[in-house]
């Protein structure tokens, strides 16, 4: 399963974090899936405008990830 996030909504939520930084780390855990030459994916949606729009497409996987110590990464990093 992915997760359809439009780039404004995928940058407002990181408040103050770089989004290109966050989406190549997604990248390099294997979280996000990425189009042939960007870090976002097209995709048409039926009942929307002509022309696909732009998402972050990010895998469920994110919510299965550990962090090195073997905690659960969104309780590690919630105290952030």
């Amino acid at each position: 399963m992915e997760y359809l996030i439009f780039p404004e909504v995928f940058k407002s939520e990181l408040k103050g974090y770089d989004p290109k930084s966050v989406a190549r780390e997604l990248e390099k855990r294997g979280h996000l899936v990425r189009g042939k030459d960007r870090l976002q994916v097209q995709v048409r949606i039926p009942g929307m405008d002509k022309a696909a729009p732009r998402f972050y497409a990010v895998r469920s996987s994110i919510f299965e990830e550990e962090d090195a110590e073997g905690g659960d990464v969104a309780t590690a990093t919630s105290d952030v």
